[in-house]
């Protein structure tokens, strides 16, 4: 058994860290906005500590910026973490509001040791601060991350040191245990392990005993593990409001970075993307990024979406962004195929597609399908690119269809091919009886004629 756990004690600041400038001092306040839960590096630098009022902070920093607190947003922040994470490692489980906790023991066949686990692991923590420690059990890997003082490895003589050390205020100790001990004289777990366990039951309950087994891994814990939602829904709300689309590429990007992670980690893919931008006093915008057929690729998606943003202009400033997908799709078969250039050349169709799409507007690119009728003008439509239509079974039909038949002498053409006779068309009062015949014009071309009841030759195509 092994645990690694990762105490992120300055969540909410990490996420509005990206709204401000590097060197920018930062605190975050309470719901009632009158003490500091949480400050920076540059604002630690100037004084600034956790406890103190508004007032007091701001005559020690005046640049101070200060940040509300808002629960849900750093939950959902965990909740991408710990998607992120599921990448390396299968079980994890929440710890809110600012915890995770990994189940490694099985990892380690797979990595070989606790060291190259913690490699894969660390690049995708980056953007945030965080205490981390290895346990024997969950309990004591949480402690001494949250206390500062473990590390990345299983070793139980030196976790057994670092708990011994540990100050039985700072163990999470069940009741007032910490008050009860700390009046008999015991100031540290390591007294209170070395205590005989009866005397322990006896005098101070069983929840205490119960404790200690769960500290040394004896009783298995029951952690609720971290699953994946059947759709994408994520958002990021704003400190201060955007005016500009170009402030919305680096949150999108983030989103966009998140929904790739949960798309390999599904083994889905996606051909819709919905975007929400959300206003003060305005009903959101609502952004919505096509795929030509599903695609899961990260900078595909963020181009498509960079894309999009580049195209509207902002009505009103935006306080957040919401990422939501419903379309998922299984993972196309392709995507093992190194050999095949048929499922390439598709795949880089349709991203073409796709691109145009984003960049000239939905309605401005379409595909071509047949449907069942035999008159030419009718025998197509525009549908959504890739999509198919009615199968024809049709005489050789040219791919350039004039807009207007075009009057013409047939002694200037040498027919050579027909007659194909059409007549079709009664039930909706536009029928036509025509005679349709191929046919070479002065410059060479290849030309589709006809005929029709009066005898009069029409141009209506031209062969490639």
């Amino acid at each position: 058994m092994g645990w690694l756990y990762l105490h992120f004690y300055r969540l909410e600041l990490d996420l509005a860290r990206a709204e401000f400038s590097p060197d920018a001092p930062l605190a975050l306040i309470n719901s009632a906005g009158g003490q500091l839960l949480s400050v920076n590096e540059a604002a630690s630098a100037q004084g600034v500590r956790c406890g103190m009022s508004v007032a007091d902070a701001m005559l020690l920093a005046p640049r101070l910026r200060l940040c509300d607190s808002v629960p849900l947003r750093a939950h959902r922040a965990l909740e991408a973490i710990a998607a992120s994470l599921l990448q390396r490692v299968a079980d994890i489980a929440l710890d809110p509001p600012s915890g995770l906790s990994l189940d490694v023991g099985g990892m380690l066949r797979l990595y070989g040791d606790i060291d190259a686990l913690w490699s894969a692991l660390k690049p995708l923590l980056v953007p945030y601060s965080f205490q981390y420690s290895g346990g024997c059990s969950p309990l004591q890997a949480r402690l001494l991350a949250r206390a500062g003082r473990g590390g990345c490895y299983l070793d139980k003589s030196r976790l057994c040191d670092q708990l011994d050390a540990l100050p039985v205020d700072q163990a999470d100790l069940p009741g007032k245990s910490a008050q009860t001990l700390q009046r008999v004289g015991v100031r540290s777990l390591g007294q209170l392990r070395r205590l005989p366990r009866g005397a322990v039951g006896r005098r101070f309950g069983r929840p205490l005993l119960q404790y200690l087994e769960r500290l040394q891994g004896r009783v298995p814990e029951s952690w609720p593990r971290f699953v994946l939602p059947d759709r994408f829904d994520r958002s990021i709300e704003f400190y201060s409001e955007v005016e500009f689309s170009s402030g919305l590429l680096f949150p999108i990007q983030r989103l966009v970075g998140e929904l790739a992670s949960y798309l390999h980690e599904r083994q889905r893919q996606t051909d819709l993307l919905c975007f929400e931008l959300l206003h003060r006093q305005q009903v959101c915008c609502h952004l919505h990024v096509h795929c030509a057929q599903p695609d899961d690729r990260e900078a595909l998606l963020m181009r498509l979406s960079r894309m999009k943003l580049e195209s509207i202009q902002l009505r009103a400033p935006v306080m957040g962004v919401r990422l939501r997908v419903d379309h998922l799709h299984a993972r196309g078969a392709n995507q093992g195929e190194l050999f095949s250039a048929t499922a390439g050349g598709a795949q880089e169709a349709a991203q073409l597609v796709s691109l145009l799409r984003a960049r000239l507007g939905d309605g401005a690119v379409h595909g071509i399908a047949c449907r069942e009728d035999y008159r030419p003008e009718r025998a197509w439509e525009s549908v959504q690119p890739g999509r198919g239509g009615a199968s024809q079974c049709f005489s050789p039909r040219p791919a350039w269809l004039l807009v207007r038949s075009r009057s013409v002498d047939v002694r200037e053409y040498q027919v050579f091919a027909g007659a194909e006779r059409i007549v079709s068309g009664w039930w909706d009062g536009e029928m036509v009886r025509r005679d349709y015949y191929i046919a070479r014009g002065v410059g060479g071309q290849l030309c589709w004629l006809y005929c029709d009841a009066g005898k009069q030759w029409y141009l209506q195509g031209y062969f490639a």
